[in-house]
């Protein structure tokens, strides 16, 4: 006789869906997605003037201009890291800044670029270093986002059903605390983190008068063991060469102190030289000319203040510059 106080068995879910599984899984997919939509409809959510929101601005901009632009893909680095006006009078193209979040995973990232690609478009993919060797489908954060723009949802694929199962818990923990806190009234926004600090390119504009909150600057010891998600770079370079773009790839700004850590110099190193060799990606300059000193960053790990974006935008131009006239030089 089992005793009643013996601890229940632990489901565990599998890293990814068996393939026995997928048949059946497909089935249930459209009833669980219902019931995902159902509760991100609930009120309350994210207001539209959140920093989800800006979302809205970036895609509308990404569709709306015709020519050959200059995109940039990537996670809060470059919401805060890059002045796409001087990227624009720097190249003479339009820039859009699609950078918001690395908590959306790179596959969205990436799928939701693909479909509004332009021959002469040059993207810059700029991902922070964990997107490379994980978070390729995002987290919970995908469902803040799909609440305030449901267009988002076009971009998921099969991949991301594990990764809306798991947000579920937790969107249902949080919906439960706002009722309590503001019954059905839609939940202010929150410092800088809002829409309208962000410029028609996509860059969120800081002031002397922001004080963010409070300096936070993550400890990071860069793996270069596994870079699991380097295939999508690849594909994504493929999709576009294509469509007559280009994709190259950009490294984020680093802190002194945390590439200072041992064994980051080599493992930042060895994911440059991968990135070189199989994410078919023209990659620009290396990460070791992203360094900055701790007090050029605004409140987190890849947040730069207002004069270190100022820096990163010239290294920038000057590498985008240098990697177009090589290929001016090498020819068809």
């Amino acid at each position: 006789m089992v005793s009643s106080l013996a601890p229940p068995k632990k489901t565990v879910l599998p890293a990814k869906i068996p393939t026995e599984w997928r048949p059946r899984f497909i089935w249930v997919l459209p009833i669980y997605a219902l019931i995902v939509l159902t509760l991100i409809a609930l009120p309350p959510h994210h207001s539209r003037q959140s920093y989800w929101g800006a979302t809205i601005d970036k895609m509308k901009q990404l569709k709306s201009i015709k020519g050959p632009r200059i995109i940039l893909i990537g996670g809060s680095n470059l919401a805060f890291g890059i002045d796409s006006v001087s990227l624009e009078k720097a190249f003479h193209k339009p820039v859009v800044n699609l950078g918001l979040h690395a908590a959306l995973g790179l596959r969205y990232m990436l799928n939701q670029v693909k479909p509004h690609l332009h021959p002469g478009d040059l993207v810059i993919v700029t991902a922070e270093y964990h997107l490379l060797n994980g978070l390729a489908n995002g987290s919970s954060e995908l469902l803040d986002l799909i609440s305030v723009y449901p267009q988002a949802a076009s971009a998921l694929s099969l991949e991301h059903s594990e990764t809306l199962l798991k947000a579920v818990p937790k969107l249902i923990k949080t919906k439960m605390e706002w009722w309590s806190k503001f019954g059905f009234t839609t939940p202010g926004v929150d410092g800088v983190y809002k829409r309208d600090k962000f410029n028609t390119h996509g860059d969120l504009i800081l002031t002397p008068a922001d004080s963010g909150r409070g300096q936070h600057l993550v400890v990071i010891d860069f793996d270069s063991s596994r870079l699991d998600n380097i295939n999508l770079l690849k594909d994504l370079s493929s999709f576009s060469t294509a469509r007559g773009a280009k994709v190259y790839f950009a490294f984020t700004p680093i802190s002194l102190s945390n590439y200072e850590r041992p064994g980051n110099k080599s493992s930042l190193a060895d994911i440059a030289q991968t990135l070189q060799n199989q994410s078919g990606c023209t990659v620009l300059g290396r990460p070791e000319d992203n360094l900055y000193p701790d007090s050029d960053f605004f409140d987190f790990t890849y947040h730069l203040t207002p004069a270190g974006k100022a820096v990163r935008t010239r290294f920038l131009i000057r590498d985008l510059k240098l990697a177009l006239q090589n290929q001016d030089n090498a020819g068809p």
